[in-house]
């Protein structure tokens, strides 16, 4: 049993209080140029260009994470093993919420790897 399905909802409250609190910001090199795109624009990265990024743009979106983004809601990451049942709370992230969350500044490949990420 992992601490994530014996307390899923302390796991749960350390993943939103790090959403909400984070103010770090990552720091990364275009290694290739590449294009982002999004809708009817588009906008071009230059290999070599140095980016900031804040994961408090995600963190606090609106679009993403609904209209109570500023708001701590314990069960808005909760991501339980399938064999455990609370009611409404069952239901895990949705992906796009899982892509938006980098607590650590950069997901999977650069998150510390523990039971507490949703990497």
């Amino acid at each position: 049993m992992t601490l994530e399905s014996q307390c899923p909802f302390l796991v749960s409250s350390y993943r939103e209080m790090i959403r909400l609190v984070n103010s770090q910001v990552s720091f990364r090199r275009v290694m290739t140029d590449t294009v982002l795109s999004e809708g009817k624009s588009d906008c071009l990265l230059l290999a070599g260009l140095d980016l900031q990024l804040s994961p408090s743009v995600t963190h606090l979106s609106t679009e993403i994470l609904g209209s109570n983004a500023t708001e701590f809601d314990i069960k808005r990451l909760l991501k339980l093993e399938s064999n455990i049942s609370l009611g409404d709370a069952t239901k895990e992230a949705e992906p796009e919420q899982k892509r938006a969350y980098f607590p650590f500044s950069g997901g999977k490949n650069l998150c510390p790897k523990t039971e507490l990420c949703i990497c």
